[in-house]
């Protein structure tokens, strides 16, 4: 008899703490650190927490040119700490995957990065952070 028992338990649904709600699988939470737009420091901001891929997404569209994509982040439950995503790279990538037929293309993204960051590689910046080379 094994001391230790191997049999994985399956959670059947989860529930959100606060409402109550069942939680979908895509309803995963996603961290968002914000910079302003043209801020001069990026060691101030904002933080929220949203709730699922989709609902991320849109919401940064509908805020595009508000937030420095380059130096704002995105962590979830697969981007943890310290492997911290930009927002430019984590749009990127729902546009490429998830989203293609979104109202922003791949092409309209570098318009939004800031003034002060256009000597950056962003073909460069998007590879390193997806495969986790940071």
């Amino acid at each position: 008899m094994p001391l230790v028992n191997n049999n994985k338990v399956e959670v059947m649904e989860l529930f959100d703490p606060v409402t109550g709600a069942p939680i979908k699988k895509d309803d995963k939470s996603y961290l968002l650190l914000l910079v302003n737009s043209g801020s001069e420091t990026y060691d101030e901001g904002q933080f929220m927490v949203l709730r699922g891929r989709r609902a991320t997404f849109e919401f940064l569209i509908s805020t595009l040119g508000n937030y420095d994509v380059i130096h704002s982040f995105i962590l979830s439950g697969k981007i943890p700490f310290g492997k911290e995503v930009s927002i430019y790279s984590f749009m990127r990538l729902c546009i490429t995957k998830h989203f293609p037929d979104s109202d922003v293309n791949v092409d309209e993204l570098p318009v939004y990065v800031s003034d002060g960051d256009s000597d950056i590689d962003l073909d460069r910046l998007y590879s390193q952070e997806i495969n986790g080379q940071v």
